[in-house]
């Protein structure tokens, strides 16, 4: 794997080959303007499929060329591109470069790459993170699900392994891949990430910057090898420069414009932990610790606080993985995953599956192992239920065995809605409540906007659809047969929204198509529930803001973060959300 950019000056061409797995691109910041707009022009070009891009206005050398290409090449986004050639080149500078992309990489799999990072964040992320949460559970994330190329070992890894795109899409990847993934979904979520590279290692990892501090995390060497179901090994996650260069198999040689000197994370919580870390919302986060060994070793089921830092170990059990070729011996360490699904938390020992509701603080046991034709080596929610690993040791490749349990919550039926969503719940009260059928057959388009007809008509869904008292509409936008139209006249009647003006004609209009305000529903929620009408206060919409604080509506929306944005479009997850939480 090569990647490439070469520059023909008069009759000879110049190739210049940089390994991919081992070099680190320049900083984008010590560029000069010129080269930041090259940098641009050339990005476009690329992000375009061009064939070629013209360089002459800005006249660059070859070195200052090259030293462009290395910072794309380090770009995830730009996985499809392979490399470039320049041409044209004189005493003013580069003036044309060719540029050629990989073989299958087009417009299709960039949109899939895009779609795969968008369905991560959305699942992954939960409405008041930290940084270093969402450090946390996209590392995690990558190592439960992706396996290392196993063609790496015999130079036969395929080449979309190296990729951003072989491990978010196709699931499969080489250290390159990893760590250009986990880039990706850092900087996708607003955390400062970058690769490094170590030549004597032939190996790439990140460093990531939290409150202003860069660590070293190597997302490839915690996932272990051969791929475990669902397993998420922290020994190489969040450590300074000493700590990464002496744990483990150790690091060495790379090249980094940063120091990782702070040693805060050196021996955090989650160091010895090899299963997932679970947040079921900004503040609980669930462990699954082993301690002792042997025959004394115990595995509990921990809630953690975040904030506080305290700690209850919900459930725990005493079990081992034996030697089943040898009679009394065993394995070291627990190889049991932890996962959730349906809002419950799945985890194992070694001959049964249990799940802990955090709803209702119950466990139960609703797998048991028969026989001696293996052990259960770990597990990972997947859309339907529950897939288990049988195997006879750590080693044992084994086979995948999926649980379905009984949902106690409503089946999804939204291909964009997942259950790690803060409004999965609302979504689904909507649904079955008829509130809102979704925008399609399998979407409910969380992030689009609503319109006032559309959010006064949830609200009559939601009050049970009662006639309206009177039969005449006064509004001349608002047709007798619109689905609308009951819900409008209703929404007046009770002096819960008026219309928005009149036309020229002197006609009263009722704007249903115009787009609804976190202000606006917020308003139309407080004077439903209160029967409030609105003070003499500015802005208007006051007293609703204030009513829907004290009453914890806002928690993990915009207004919630920062008032000031209460004036945005309010999307339809939220609308759902507030009116599901004045229900309950």
């Amino acid at each position: 794997m090569k990647r490439t950019f070469a520059a023909m000056l008069a009759a000879l061409l110049l190739l210049l080959c940089l390994p991919a797995a081992v070099l680190a691109a320049p900083a984008s910041d010590a560029l000069t303007a010129a080269e930041e707009s090259a940098l641009e022009a050339l990005e476009q070009a690329i992000g375009e499929f061009r064939t070629e891009a013209d360089l002459s206005a800005w006249k660059l050398s070859f070195d200052s060329v090259s030293a462009l290409f290395d910072i794309i090449y380090d770009e995830p986004d730009l996985f499809f591109f392979d490399h470039a050639v320049s041409y044209g080149m004189d005493s003013r500078g580069v003036s044309r470069v060719e540029l050629y992309y990989r073989e299958g990489m087009g417009t299709a799999e960039r949109e899939a790459y895009a779609a795969a990072v968008e369905d991560v964040l959305r699942r992954t992320l939960l409405p008041g993170m930290d940084d270093l949460q969402k450090a946390i559970v996209l590392h995690d994330y990558l190592a439960a699900n992706v396996a290392y190329d196993p063609g790496e070992k015999t130079g036969t890894a395929a080449e979309a392994s190296y990729t951003a795109y072989g491990a978010l899409v196709l699931g499969v990847a080489v250290c390159d891949g990893y760590a250009r993934a986990y880039q990706a979904l850092l900087e996708g979520c607003g955390v400062p990430c970058r690769t490094t590279a170590s030549e004597a290692m032939v190996h790439r990892w990140n460093l990531v910057e939290l409150d202003g501090s860069w660590y070293h995390a190597d997302v490839t060497w915690d996932d272990p090898r051969p791929d475990r179901l669902g397993r998420a090994k922290h020994t190489y996650f969040l450590l300074s420069d000493g700590e990464v260069r002496e744990r483990g198999k150790k690091h060495s040689g790379w090249e980094s414009s940063v120091l990782c000197t702070d040693t805060r994370y050196d021996a955090a919580l989650w160091s010895d932990m090899d299963a997932p870390l679970i947040f079921t919302d900004a503040d609980t986060l669930w462990l699954l610790r082993a301690e002792g060994e042997g025959q004394n070793q115990v595995v509990s089921l921990v809630r953690h606080s975040w904030s506080s830092g305290g700690e209850t170990a919900v459930w725990s059990f005493r079990d081992t993985w034996p030697v089943l070729e040898e009679t009394g011996s065993y394995w070291v360490g627990a190889f049991s995953g932890l996962c959730l699904w349906d809002g419950r938390l799945f985890f194992n020992d070694s001959r049964h599956i249990l799940v802990y509701d955090p709803a209702d603080g119950t466990t139960e046991e609703v797998f048991d192992l028969e026989g001696d034709e293996g052990r259960i080596y770990g597990l990972r929610a997947t859309e339907d239920g529950v897939l288990w690993l049988l195997a006879r040791s750590p080693e044992d490749p084994g086979q995948y065995r999926k649980l379905r349990p009984e949902r106690k919550h409503p089946v999804n039926p939204f291909a964009d809605v997942s259950e790690s969503d803060y409004f999965y719940e609302a979504v689904l009260w909507a649904y079955e409540n008829k509130v809102t059928a979704g925008t399609g057959e399998d979407t409910f388009s969380p992030r689009d906007t609503c319109t006032r007809g559309q959010v006064v008509t949830f609200l009559w869904r939601a009050m049970g659809c009662p006639a309206p008292a009177g039969a005449d509409n006064p509004f001349a936008d608002v047709a007798e047969g619109a689905w609308y139209r009951d819900a409008v006249l209703w929404a007046v009647e009770q002096g819960i929204t008026n219309g928005t003006g009149a036309d020229g004609e002197g006609r009263q209009l009722f704007g249903p198509g115009q787009t609804c305000s976190y202000a606006h529903i917020l308003t139309f929620l407080w004077r439903t529930v209160t029967g409030g009408k609105d003070p003499a206060s500015d802005p208007w919409y006051a007293a609703a803001l204030s009513w829907a604080g004290e009453r914890g509506l806002l928690e993990g929306t915009a207004p919630g973060a920062d008032a000031a944005r209460v004036g945005e479009d309010c999307p339809r997850c939220d609308v759902v959300t507030y009116l599901r939480r004045c229900a309950s």
